[in-house]
């Protein structure tokens, strides 16, 4: 996911009962939002981060590249 202030993550079934967690390389946590599939990044740093999505006990993972 290449992404510079704002990111939306697509594709989840709805906004209730979601989790969405950003983790710099070193494993940690930059971001934690709830019930909401738009992240603010303006407070993080350019490079690379794992996203971590967990949705009615789903989790799936994703990679994102700030700008």
């Amino acid at each position: 996911i290449p992404a510079s202030n704002m990111a939306t993550i697509r594709g989840l079934k709805k906004q209730l009962n979601c989790a969405i967690a950003v983790y710099d390389l070193l494993g940690q946590n930059v971001l934690t939002v709830h019930n909401n599939t738009t992240l603010d990044l303006t407070g993080i740093s350019n490079g690379f981060y794992i996203v971590s999505i967990e949705q009615d006990h789903n989790h799936y993972f994703a990679k994102l590249i700030k700008r």
